[in-house]
């Protein structure tokens, strides 16, 4: 059949097509490109919201020791709390954004973590900051 079609038409359907092809090549592509652009904004998005939360969790462990310090040689112990409170009052505004990056199981443990600094609870702490790490690094893909 194809022996019998007009060599222009021929002609003229090879180059349609063969721009019709480069056309839909092009466009899935992009759109593969657009995705891994957006996977990489979000991995990006996710390491400073990570790094900015166990930035104030170490704060918040620091000003908690020199607290306790101050409690127990009764030194300065108001500048020591005050210090205290000032840190953990910087911890919503960096829950907020991991948060929203998410993943959910980020989150559980941060929520965790929260909890157990709220408590002043070492044990609790110590577990929920080695799961939260964990959790933060499979997220980030980083393997030890």
């Amino acid at each position: 059949m194809l022996g019998a079609m007009d060599p222009l038409a021929l002609s003229l359907l090879s180059i349609f097509g063969g721009v019709a092809l480069t056309g839909l090549i092009g466009f899935i592509a992009s759109a593969v490109e657009r995705g891994r652009e957006h996977d990489k904004w979000v991995r990006e998005q996710r390491y400073e919201a990570y790094r900015a939360l166990l930035v104030v969790h170490m704060q918040i462990s620091q000003a908690t020791v020199v607290r306790n310090r101050a409690d127990e040689s009764g030194k300065s112990h108001e500048r020591a709390v005050a210090a205290w409170s000032e840190v953990f009052a910087a911890l919503p505004s960096v829950l907020g954004p991991m948060m929203l990056v998410g993943p959910e199981r980020v989150s559980a443990a941060a929520k965790a973590l929260e909890k157990a600094t709220i408590a002043e609870d070492r044990d609790a702490y110590g577990a929920a900051a080695g799961r939260l790490v964990t959790e933060m690094q499979a997220v980030l893909r980083i393997q030890n």
